[in-house]
């Protein structure tokens, strides 16, 4: 290879030149070094700082959170045995940036807070207002799935999904093949509880009676399937069987199962993703058989049951206390708050063949 070294020469001058150019347009202290000291406020600014804070005041939560009182002991985990060492959950939960400026507008920081206003790479790093209003929530339609045909819809299903071991029973093993990993299908779960319980939608907590800038759970975009790595082209073996695509895998059925506000566990019916706010009035209905079963083994300590068939998956998803959620639910770390039942459909869909092997 021809390295030509006056172009090199130019290359490293003209970066040298740019370089220069962009630390003198920047303001001092807005990348690396100290912030420049705040001002103090002008009339304007002392203003606009009290609208923010009429537009995001401290409310209290204990209202909308009272049914907990009469299922915190049977909605309680198992205690975990007890150690000197600190684990993961012992650490406090992380604010986001929201929160912080949040935090930031109920203080007498506010020199600081408006100085932070529109300094380019220190504002993304450091709260200001910029981060106090986000942009509102629509509500998201389900897929537009076709029903299953009969013949489909009265087969039966199993439990296991691709690569699962321990099979027993009459299992068609080429169709487990062309299923998502149990690992696809928890991390699906796990897109749903980010989408539906955004870290900044919880605002600045002091306590469950100061709330500010809370915004009511709802999803504000749809989980994906994904793929687990070692099943793409480039990381599986010449012998393995390539996974399906996971966008042909839709959203059927996503609905929020409440388990704490009623005597037995109810499930809230709508025509979209789940919304906090448009479920206050939505209809509910009991759970399925499929849906019993999979809360009961749930609740026995098993990640995640499912019923599937060759074009249909079938689940609960839990929704577990974190610590996150412990600045406003008085219960334990870990209770189980609710959770999502799915009915993801494979469009379009494969021809189920009848089995043809059987597990060894």
């Amino acid at each position: 290879m021809r390295v030509h070294l006056g172009r090199v020469a130019v290359s490293l001058f003209a970066f040298v030149l740019l370089g220069a150019g962009i630390s003198s347009a920047q303001p001092p202290g807005n990348r690396f070094g100290p912030p420049p000291e705040p001002k103090p406020l002008s009339p304007e600014q002392k203003e606009q700082i009290e609208a923010w804070r009429k537009q995001f005041p401290y409310v209290s939560l204990a209202d909308r959170l009272q049914y907990e009182n009469s299922h915190r002991a049977d909605s309680a985990p198992k205690p975990e045995p007890t150690s000197k060492e600190p684990s993961a959950k012992d650490k406090p939960a992380e604010l986001s940036l929201r929160a912080k400026s949040l935090a930031m507008l109920h203080s007498d920081q506010l020199e600081r807070f408006i100085a932070n206003q529109g300094l380019g790479f220190r504002r993304m790093i450091a709260p200001a207002p910029e981060h106090l209003t986000v942009k509102p929530y629509q509500p998201i339609p389900f897929e537009n799935v076709p029903p299953l045909a009969a013949e489909e819809a009265a087969l039966t299903p199993t439990p296991f999904l691709h690569e699962d071991r321990n099979l027993t029973g009459d299992v068609d093993l080429a169709m487990l093949k062309l299923m998502p990993t149990r690992n696809e299908v928890a991390r699906f779960h796990q897109g749903s509880e980010y989408w539906f319980l955004p870290v900044w939608g919880f605002g600045h907590v002091k306590s469950r009676d100061q709330v500010a800038g809370f915004i009511p759970h709802s999803f504000i975009e749809p989980p994906r399937m994904s793929v687990d790595t070692w099943r793409l082209p480039k990381f599986a073996g010449p012998d393995a069987v390539p996974p399906q695509d996971p966008n042909r895998w839709k959203i059927a059925r996503l609905e929020l199962v409440s388990l704490l506000k009623q005597e037995e566990p109810r499930v809230y019916e709508s025509k979209n993703l789940p919304r906090m706010e448009d479920l206050k009035d939505a209809p509910t209905r009991p759970l399925t058989k499929v849906e019993s079963a999979s809360l009961a083994k749930l609740r026995a300590g098993e990640a995640l049951p499912t019923s599937s068939t060759t074009n249909r998956i079938e689940f609960l998803g839990p929704i577990r206390a974190s610590k996150q959620c412990l600045q406003c639910h008085e219960v334990p770390e870990g209770t189980l708050l609710g959770a999502f039942s799915y009915e993801l459909r494979r469009h379009p869909s494969l021809p189920d063949k009848p089995a043809t092997e059987t597990p060894e």
